[in-house]
């Protein structure tokens, strides 16, 4: 790393703030801050954490000049939250902001969505309400995977790639995400635009199928004590519920080793992953859940063929990264059990920044009220 690059990120460190309003927000500084410029916002909605990104417009760009961030569950009126920042930027600023893209997790029924009810968000987000109780005119809604795809161009310097295929030009991408949710987005080239267009896809509820005796033995255990007929990708590979993902995978190989657990007690995910090289069952439960996304990934590949890259997003990629670049995902994501010439020419990256979703809305936005 240079040592402008360690500099940048040290101020950014360092003028990190907190403000209080409707809920808590943490600050962060990306760039230099013109004062009384008008600017747009993307604002990118997880299940745990909710960005919103303040951007300027320059010479035909967007650049990103601070983030506000919140927990998703501490929102109870989404419409307030957005009328907090939208007067702290005018405020502290001088900052107009009238155009927004929101990224929402959940189903979209089609394009540009005006009212969703995210899943695990206390509230609905309603882009008529919105726009009735603040000063934004413009409000266009998006799968939050939608505007990952749309960002990839402004952080290809924290993209890593896992194997050695070349991408082809204009081919299919998707992307794949794990962690707190599960999802998953297609992008597709189109020529009149001279872009890729992004297409949400809700793959995370298909059905799972084990491949080994011992997934065979995890999905009946889950059945029983989950009390579900089948089992979904989402079920095996979400972190964020004490049922789920790797917490559940953890518990069922503390049960098979006669140390049956509450799920109260079962170690927090990301202790599970940093526990690899000294706790049995971590390193089990760990070994199992890459195992089961490879196998996931795997299935989104065979469907799209995307030999444009497969980008791999989420937390449990991109804060463990050394157990994704040691050979065995990518081991797995090739055993395939039937003999085609497909997966070793499908490259896989892992997406190694947070604001890429921001980057996305804005980018998709500025497009929108600048069309060509």
């Amino acid at each position: 790393m240079s040592i402008m690059k360690q500099l940048k990120q040290a101020i950014i460190l360092f003028i990190t703030v907190s403000i209080q309003a409707h809920v808590s927000f943490k600050q962060e500084i990306h760039s230099h801050i013109p004062i009384d410029i008008e600017c747009i916002l993307g604002v990118d909605i997880g299940t745990v954490n909710c960005h919103f990104g303040i951007f300027s417009i320059q010479d035909d760009s967007i650049k990103l000049l601070y983030s506000l961030s919140t927990q998703t569950q501490e929102i109870t009126n989404f419409t307030k939250v957005m009328q907090e920042v939208l007067d702290y930027a005018k405020n502290k600023y001088g900052h107009t902001i009238e155009h927004a893209c929101i990224g929402v997790p959940g189903p979209f029924t089609c394009e540009e969505q005006e009212y969703i009810k995210a899943p695990l968000m206390w509230c609905p987000v309603d882009g008529a309400d919105i726009k009735q109780h603040t000063t934004l005119q413009t409000i266009v809604m998006l799968n939050n995977f939608q505007i990952i795809g749309y960002g990839l161009d402004y952080v290809q310097e924290h993209i890593v790639q896992l194997n050695k295929a070349i991408p082809q030009k204009k081919a299919p991408k998707i992307l794949a995400g794990v962690g707190a949710e599960v999802g998953s987005a297609y992008m597709i080239w189109q020529e009149q635009k001279d872009a890729y267009i992004v297409y949400p896809s809700e793959g995370a509820f298909s059905l799972f199928s084990p491949e080994s005796h011992i997934q065979c033995e995890l999905i009946d255990y889950l059945k029983s004590v989950l009390h579900k007929k089948t089992m979904t990708w989402c079920k095996f590979l979400s972190t964020f519920s004490n049922t789920r993902g790797i917490k559940a995978i953890y518990r069922f190989f503390a049960h098979q080793d006669n140390h049956p657990m509450s799920p109260d007690h079962i170690p927090d995910s990301a202790l599970i992953f940093n526990s690899y090289q000294t706790d049995k069952f971590s390193r089990k439960s760990v070994d199992l859940f890459l195992d089961l996304y490879a196998q996931y990934v795997r299935s989104l590949a065979i469907t799209f063929l995307p030999y444009g890259g497969i980008y791999l997003t989420g937390n449990v990629a991109t804060q463990n990264i050394d157990l994704f670049t040691n050979g065995k995902f990518i081991h797995q994501f090739l055993n395939l059990p039937i003999d085609i010439d497909v997966l070793p020419h499908i490259p896989i990256y892992v997406v190694n920044d947070a604001k890429v979703g921001l980057y996305g809305a804005a980018h998709y936005l500025f497009h929108k009220l600048t069309p060509t």
